[in-house]
């Protein structure tokens, strides 16, 4: 039993792949409010601001090498 693509130029990387992609920009996008909401505090906590940029740039970092691999 032979698999037979019904469209030519679909394909299940390139599909995981737009997926990886928006996740990518929802990422920064959330990343970037957050961010802008943390400045804007009368009272910045820089321990939470550190720990989330590490937290998100590990995420980015990740999706970046699975968007690499795929």
């Amino acid at each position: 039993m032979e698999y037979i693509k019904k469209v030519s130029w679909a394909s299940q990387s390139r599909f995981q792949l737009v997926f990886i992609i928006i996740a990518l920009v929802s990422t920064i996008v959330c990343t970037s409010v957050t961010f802008y909401t943390l400045i804007m505090l009368p009272k910045r906590i820089r321990s939470v601001e550190r720990t989330l940029s590490l937290a998100t740039a590990y995420i980015s970092m990740s999706f970046i090498v699975l968007a690499v691999f795929q």
